[in-house]
């Protein structure tokens, strides 16, 4: 199932999209032949982008040719994701869609999936049967919206912004014309046109939010009863939040799984992933009959700041460390912080923060679960002290060697941190947010 065609080459095959996914019956069963290419053909400006020395003399270019230009690691600083163009990424992730939409049972699950991903996912079958469920719940308008999303996902690509992407490209989508018409054309036949503006609602949102799930489930970056609260306000209507969350859940399980060509979930991170899912679901369902103007409006016993806060401990000790469970970080918390209220307020510090820059990554990174949880409550300091939403840093960070092995060093032999990092606290869209950089 690998896109034919090389990698990187800029040619004029998204006229004819279609004839690469002939393989995708979904697209064949759900849209009109031309539907898909004329989306892909849609024309954009190129003047303020980094890649417009590809296409010189030409003040638009075909969308999907703007996305065959961009060539990148699709995980970032993740060493088994391989280069490759934003197209051939998106159309491994409708193959990924594909397969969803065909795991009626365990049987067919493990078929298609025991060699996928990191060791294997057929012992998983069940949760890959949840989403062929999930995906099954959509009516057939639904699912048209959902492919389109998918399809589109990966836009903010074509500036050549990868760390942003999600963002840049809902705001090239909604400032091209174009693209929008080519849409609604592909709806004509089957929407009305209020479902039409419905579905792009959905779209927009799969465009803006498509790495949601995950950064939930496996990088934890994000806040969870932000990401719950904002899902709330993107919709009136409880049935249509949860379609939304349906929406996001497939595209970003599919795009997940399209970052190699087998793959690179684990079966540890799939369950995180559909239980992430399940726990908002859950969210939104409580708050179903609620007045909700904040996210302490979504707070409960069960899923509160110091729950949120713990797991996020668990995963960003451990990041991708191969042989640590959760017992084993909680048992060197517990010989850090052995004061329960200690630990309490660690976990609401870091529950309530709206994010530590790709934390996840950083443990990855220095491969050492303990002093990870060491900068992890260095970090918490920080956070009481400044009253910062969020922590970043240099991605040199998470891909220089030299500055992990100075970083990791300086944790394992309990060095003053203050005296490593620098720290500037700076004020953005209403956040305060505490910058990092190493004291040179």
């Amino acid at each position: 199932m690998t896109p034919p065609g090389r990698p990187g080459s800029v040619s004029r095959f998204s006229y004819n999209l279609e004839a690469r996914l002939r393989g995708v019956t979904e697209i064949q069963r759900l849209f009109r032949p031309g539907n898909i290419n004329q989306i892909c053909s849609a024309p954009i400006s190129t003047q303020v982008w980094g890649i417009q020395q590809r296409f010189p003399n030409r003040t638009t270019i075909p969308i999907f040719e703007a996305l065959e230009a961009y060539v990148g690691p699709i995980a970032g600083d993740k060493q088994f994701s391989r280069r490759m163009d934003a197209v051939a990424h998106t159309l491994w992730l409708l193959q990924s869609l594909e397969r969803i939409s065909l795991c009626f049972d365990v049987g067919t699950a493990k078929e298609l999936y025991a060699a996928r991903g990191i060791g294997g996912l057929g012992d998983s079958a069940l949760l890959l049967v949840k989403l062929n469920h999930i995906y099954h719940t959509l009516c057939e308008r639904e699912k048209k919206g959902l492919w389109i999303g998918a399809l589109l996902h990966d836009i903010g690509k074509a500036t050549g912004n990868r760390e942003r992407h999600p963002i840049v490209g809902l705001a090239k989508l909604e400032k091209s014309p174009e693209i929008i018409n080519a849409v609604r054309k592909a709806f004509s036949s089957t929407h009305t046109d209020i479902e039409t503006e419905t579905a792009l609602g959905f779209i927009k949102s799969s465009v803006g939010e498509h790495d949601l799930i995950g950064a939930l489930a496996i990088t934890r970056d994000r806040n969870i009863f932000e990401c719950a609260l904002a899902i709330m306000k993107a919709s009136p209507h409880h049935l249509q939040r949860t379609k939304l969350l349906d929406f996001l859940t497939l595209i970003n399980f599919a795009d997940i799984d399209a970052q190699s060509e087998q793959g690179i979930f684990t079966s540890q991170k799939l369950l995180a992933f559909m239980e992430v899912y399940s726990i908002i679901r859950h969210i939104l369902e409580s708050a179903r009959n609620k007045r909700v103007d904040s996210i302490d409006d979504l707070i409960n016993e069960k899923t509160n700041f110091a729950w949120w806060g713990k797991q996020r401990v668990l995963a960003w000790s451990r990041g991708d460390t191969p042989g640590f469970s959760n017992k084993d970080v909680e048992k060197m918390i517990n010989q850090l912080i052995p004061n329960q209220p200690e630990q309490t307020e660690l976990y609401q510090t870091l529950g309530k923060v709206s994010l530590i820059d790709g934390m996840y990554n950083f443990a990855t990174s220095i491969h050492d679960p303990e002093s990870a949880i060491k900068f992890l409550i260095w970090a918490a300091q920080i956070i009481k002290e400044t009253g910062a939403d969020a922590i970043t840093y240099d991605t040199g960070f998470l891909i220089d060697m030299e500055i992990t092995q100075r970083i990791t060093s300086a944790l394992k032999n309990d060095q003053d941190l203050s005296k490593t990092f620098c720290l500037t606290i700076i004020a953005s869209e209403g956040k305060t947010i505490a910058q990092l950089s190493l004291d040179t």
